[in-house]
């Protein structure tokens, strides 16, 4: 009896370690990469600038896509006014449905840039060179997710208040936050696991306004200036074969006894 139990239990490692050779495959990746979103109001005013400079890709099958855009110049009389000498986003991955660590990135990078909110009296800024980088890399059970972003000569006012940039500021760093305005440098939002999935979201500069005094009337609406998003999945595929049929073999004869 004591024999056939140890039959039993080495057969099922044996089955075991067969149904472990089946590598996770990365089933999915999407990542993308722009300059510059804008979303603006006040009273009858608006400004709505879609991701300019966007660039995206999904996968399987690998994949390297940019676009860029230069001298761009977005403005509403009275509200805002947006420039930059050049705008570019990417999106890479080299995920081609089969096992093995892979790697998916979004970057988006503007240069050259000009701004100014209600003029200037609620924000002001110019700067040399803004970039976030965003990156998944790994394979199922050890999924990573790595962003910076870069602040190269950024001058930044705020209600008429100079406010210190760090060029390589920490992620989430809140360099200002009231009166219904919030800054946050280098915003990162992971999602996922990092197990079967994991998504990041880099912002290098995000503005954030809720019902701010301007006038006589409430500014409300949200700036994303250099952005990057990258995200992978990944699934275990079933056991093989043999590693099934040796299990439901064993479970048959395990019955029989």
């Amino acid at each position: 009896m004591n024999a056939a139990r140890g039959s039993i239990v080495a057969q099922i490692a044996l089955a075991a370690c067969i149904a472990r050779g089946a590598q996770a495959d990365i089933t999915d990746a999407t990542s993308n990469g722009y300059g510059i979103s804008v979303d603006l109001s006040l009273l009858i005013l608006q400004l709505d600038v879609l991701p300019q400079a966007y660039a995206d890709g999904s996968a399987p099958g690998p994949y390297a896509n940019d676009n860029t855009a230069v001298n761009a110049l977005f403005s509403a009389a009275g509200l805002a006014n947006f420039g930059a000498d050049v705008l570019s986003g990417e999106a890479t991955s080299d995920v081609d449905g089969s096992s093995g660590n892979r790697t998916t990135t979004g970057n988006g990078t503007v240069t050259g840039l000009g701004a100014d909110v209600v003029l200037g009296t609620i924000l002001n800024l110019s700067a040399g060179v803004i970039e976030a980088d965003s990156a998944v890399t790994g394979d199922y059970g050890s999924l990573a997710a790595n962003g910076s972003s870069i602040l190269t000569d950024v001058d930044l006012s705020i209600l008429g208040t100079t406010l210190t940039v760090d060029a390589n500021a920490a992620p989430n760093t809140v360099l200002f936050d009231a009166l219904g305005i919030q800054v946050v440098l280098n915003e990162q939002i992971v999602g996922g696991n990092g197990i079967d999935g994991r998504s990041l979201e880099v912002n290098a500069i995000r503005i954030s306004f809720d019902d701010v005094a301007a006038g006589l009337g409430l500014l409300n609406g949200d700036i994303k200036i250099a952005h990057a998003y990258s995200e992978m999945n990944a699934v275990v595929p079933a056991p093989s074969g043999l590693a099934a049929l040796t299990l439901s073999g064993l479970v048959a004869t395990r019955r029989r006894r």
